[in-house]
């Protein structure tokens, strides 16, 4: 039987040194077992034995030995196994060979501001990472992050690692003094904020070139770090952008308890102080791709590091308009996810689909593992960004990753399956009745064209490229999980980043109806704060809606008439839930996404037949007593709210909405839905609110009391009505 020393001789094969530390040497080997070059770290067991040093060090390399095969993250090293042989123990990593950092750190060999970003970036999510294993690491600084070819980085040497959990003892005095924290001298138990400090040291030298503090001696330093304040990033450099110093200065703050108290903040105030633009070409670096990826709603429940995976294999492309992206017959395992722009999904080449931002395809010669042959041709009506995924760099994820891919995979089916029946169902129905609609003669008569009517709205129901697409913010808005941290974190970048959205956002969180605050708000999260993250998503993302790229044609109804009367009905709607018992009083955020979007049938219509809205908006007008109902099915074959309800299908809106915007007018028809019915009365109320629409304002006892409504607050309600639609009139959403 081998030795451990013949053992580890047959294994390795050494090449050349490549540095040495406290605990060991490293050397580039190859491994005959893994076939490929590693980093081999060897210590001497003899270190061990000498005075507290040797102590201190074994202590360190055994943390590092804990952690072979634990870290699995795309920006830190990966430790493969750790060894023994007679007279050495050795640690077999991943070897990266770039160089590290340190390079960087001089004046004349800075690098670029984005690329110092991009790099932040990437080692703030590896160490938020590590803190939910319960690890620190407690020795970040530029030597211990190794660059790669790719532009990617990983993060090395965990021996000064803190273990959040253990009960072991663990190494004290261990870091590298400019970048340890002031609190590290006091004593203090280490924290995420510790490593946060050196991540704010490592960036203030990789953007100047020079460390933050000028001591001369370490005493001179620790006192510096625990008595002065860092010399602003501004004297030393004015090309960085402000809120870039921001975000470093608050990193490497003295009181721990005024930096980042998450990984997340950082990196969400890194992106936002240098931000990429959309274009694709200037699309330079992962992280950018990472935000681009993570707003899509099929890897919404991906974990950040499976999203980091998606980015590491994926193909980012770019189409012109008219392109083929894919061809019927042709073979291919390709799936396909859109960033932005519109196609057409043709077969035997008449138009079956058209798909939009974040809308995948190619999932069927994906799941055809035999063939692989498309069943369909995709062909870009715009420019086009897009992602493309193979089959063969799936097979090699990781386990976690394929397991969640499957699961979003899995969904996606359900719902195109589900959009299948219920096409499938329309024509049906459509197929009937126009069967129903024949006379005798006409059965009897063949190859004779049908007898010309006006366009039937149910059959251009059908034919959804005539609706219009909701808009990108609101598409990412309705995706995000606001239960989570993180999905709070990015619906307020989002509505920061759109000054529109942001501005009335904070007018509405500023209004008696939404707001109830004597302070001025002036910031989204000052409005989150008082209102709460799922109302600021429901006001930011109809606001988004009421923001249509593509306006409906021009004609009788007009868009700020709309927004006015559902914003009426959404304040009118709050007013009534302030006096429904609380255990069936909807959520404010639901509350106010039926009112604004409970009419977006007139939009549909004026999209799809823009000469019968005209028709129908002038017989309103000419009729202001006459119920909106009666003139409806006087002149269309399908009401507004039928309209709506497929138009928010097509939006992907929640059901509860879509039942809603389809039986406003008849609560009945869905009794336990107290939202239907809040709208059918907050209509009466406001009946001449914005746009002409007559409803019957006679309010049964009935509806009342179905809300839980004592009939005694009635007069209190309507007078609060009132009051909102002038409200309405102040805080309307102007989009002409």
């Amino acid at each position: 039987m081998p030795t451990p020393n013949e053992t580890f001789r047959n294994r390795f094969v050494m090449k050349h040194e490549l540095g040495r530390g406290a605990t060991g040497e490293v050397h580039l080997a190859y491994d005959n077992f893994l076939q490929r070059d590693v980093a081999l770290k060897i210590t001497r067991l003899n270190q061990f034995e000498q005075n507290d040093d040797g102590a201190r060090n074994r202590r360190m390399w055994l943390n590092e030995t804990r952690l072979a095969g634990k870290l699995k993250h795309p920006f830190i090293v990966q430790l493969i196994e750790a060894g023994s042989a007679d007279e050495f123990d050795y640690l077999v990593m991943e070897f990266v060979a770039g160089g590290t950092l340190k390079q960087h750190t001089t004046f004349d060999k800075l690098l670029p501001l984005d690329r110092v970003v991009d790099i932040l970036f990437k080692v703030c999510n590896a160490l938020d990472y590590a803190h939910k294993m319960g690890i620190l690491h407690r020795d970040i600084k530029p030597s211990n992050i190794l660059l790669c070819a790719d532009n990617s980085v990983k993060i090395s040497d965990f021996g000064s690692a803190f273990m959040t959990n253990s009960d072991l003892t663990q190494v004290d005095t261990v870091g590298t003094l400019p970048f340890m924290a002031p609190e590290h001298f006091r004593q203090s138990r280490p924290t995420m904020q510790s490593d946060v400090y050196a991540v704010g040291v490592m960036a203030y030298q990789l953007l100047t070139g020079i460390l933050p503090f000028s001591a001369k001696s370490s005493e001179e330093l620790i006192y510096q770090k625990l008595q002065g304040e860092a010399l602003p990033l501004e004297n030393r450099r004015q090309d960085i952008p402000q809120l870039l110093r921001f975000a470093v200065h608050r990193a490497m703050h003295a009181d721990k308890d005024l930096r980042y108290n998450s990984w997340k903040d950082f990196c969400d105030d890194l992106a936002t102080a240098f931000p990429q633009t959309a274009r694709m070409d200037e699309v330079r670096f992962d992280s950018s791709r990472f935000k681009i990826l993570r707003n899509l709603p099929f890897f919404a429940s991906f974990t950040d590091t499976e999203v980091w995976e998606v980015v590491g294999i994926c193909h980012w492309k770019e189409k012109a308009k008219g392109q083929t992206i894919v061809k019927e017959g042709e073979a291919s395992n390709s799936l396909y996810f859109i960033i932005s722009g519109q196609a057409v999904v043709s077969k035997q080449g008449a138009e079956v689909n058209r798909i939009n931002n974040g809308d995948c395809f190619g999932e069927i010669a994906y799941l055809d593992t035999v063939r692989h042959i498309r069943l369909a041709t995709v062909t870009t009506l715009t420019d086009m960004k897009l992602i493309e995924i193979d089959e063969t760099a799936l097979l090699h994820a990781s386990s976690s990753f394929q397991a969640s891919f499957a699961k979003a995979f899995l969904n996606l089916m359900v719902t195109r399956l589900g959009a299948a029946y219920q096409r499938v169902t329309t024509l049906e129905n459509t197929i009937r009745q126009m069967e129903a609609s024949k006379t005798p003669a006409d059965k009897n008569k063949k190859n004779e064209d049908v007898v010309s009517k006006p366009v039937s709205l149910r059959e251009a129901l059908k034919n959804l490229n005539v609706l219009p697409v909701m808009p990108l913010i609101a598409q990412k808005l309705l995706a995000l999980n606001t239960d989570s941290d993180a999905g709070e974190r990015q619906l307020l970048v989002l509505v920061e980043q759109d000054s529109q959205i942001l501005a009335r956002t904070i007018a509405l969180a500023n209004s008696p109806s939404l707001g109830a605050s004597s302070k001025k708000i002036a910031s989204v999260k000052e409005a989150a704060m008082l209102l709460g993250i799922k109302k600021i998503k429901s006001v930011a993302t109809c606001i988004a809606i009421s923001a249509l790229k593509t306006p409906p044609p021009i004609g009788k109804l007009k868009l700020q008439d709309l927004w006015l009367h559902n914003l009426g009905v959404s304040f009118t709607m709050l007013a009534i839930s302030k006096f429904m018992p609380r255990n069936i009083r909807p959520e404010e955020d639901q509350i106010f996404l039926a009112g604004m979007l409970h009419d977006i049938g007139y939009l549909a219509l004026a999209y799809i037949d823009p000469k019968r809205s005209d028709e129908l908006h002038n017989a309103l007008a000419a009729a202001p007593e006459k119920p909106a109902r009666e003139i409806e099915q006087s002149i269309l074959d399908i009401c507004h709210d039928e309209l709506g309800a497929e138009l928010a299908r097509q939006w992907r809106l929640p059901e509860d909405i879509i039942s809603i915007i389809r039986h406003h007018h008849n609560p009945n028809a869905v009794p336990k839905h107290q939202l239907t019915r809040m709208v059918h009365i907050a209509e009466k109320l406001l009946a001449s609110l914005g746009m002409a629409e007559y409803v019957d304002p006679e309010i049964n006892d009935t509806d009342w009391k179905a809300l839980g409504i004592n009939l005694e607050d009635i007069d209190e309600i309507v007078a609060l009505a009132q009051e909102n639609s002038e409200l309405a009139l102040q805080f309307a959403v102007d989009i002409t």
